[in-house]
């Protein structure tokens, strides 16, 4: 299973999604975001699975990172949405 970490361009938009998950029965965590990744909100979302569920993602989130084993993140799915 994998870890990954979705950021997003406003708090509403983490708050929306985790929400969204918690309904789909997902389980998930809002978190600080690791200062590599992003500083916009500052609120991020960690989650495990196979797969991302984007269908649950807000429309104004940034983008979806793996934390690989070695520390390092991987951009999985990314927002081009205006």
């Amino acid at each position: 299973m994998n870890l990954y970490i979705a950021t997003f361009h406003t708090h509403y938009s983490a708050l929306s999604t985790c929400r969204a998950f918690h309904n789909a029965g997902q389980d998930v965590e809002m978190a600080p975001v690791p200062r590599v990744l992003s500083a916009d909100c500052g609120t991020c979302l960690r989650f495990f699975g196979e797969t991302v569920r984007t269908e649950l993602l807000h429309r104004d989130f940034d983008r979806v990172v793996i934390e690989l084993q070695n520390g390092n993140y991987q951009t999985v799915v990314t927002n081009d949405a205006p």
